[in-house]
């Protein structure tokens, strides 16, 4: 019962104990030395960060949806399509599934570099 941890306990204890004084001293630290400018502009970020990741989730679910029916696009990686591996799981933790999706192309990399390419 009282042995020796394992590597990954102590790992995992020695990243909870780094976080923590992390979170406890270094950041009430670094927020002593801003301006009250820079105050003002994380207190502004700060409100209307909920209306920010709501929408940019909305807007990569309507991207992904349209890039999964796009006959150029071979494969959506988006937790919130029903054909992602982990969508079950997502939908249980979630209420939205996040705004970062990725596609693979039709035709390989010079299909892909075409596509970053296009402005």
């Amino acid at each position: 019962m009282w042995g020796y941890a394992s590597p990954t306990e102590v790992y995992i204890v020695l990243v909870i104990i780094i976080t923590t004084i992390t979170i406890t001293i270094a950041v009430p630290v670094w927020l002593l030395f801003q301006s009250p400018h820079d105050a003002s502009l994380l207190l502004r970020g700060l409100k209307t960060l909920g209306v920010r990741t709501e929408r940019q989730s909305d807007t990569a679910h309507h991207l992904a949806l349209f890039l999964n029916t796009h006959p150029a696009v071979r494969l959506v990686h988006y937790p919130g399509l029903p054909s992602h591996p982990q969508h079950h799981v997502a939908k249980r933790q979630m209420n939205k599934f996040g705004s970062m999706l990725s596609f693979v192309v039709v035709g390989g990399q010079n299909s892909a570099i075409t596509v970053v390419n296009v402005r």
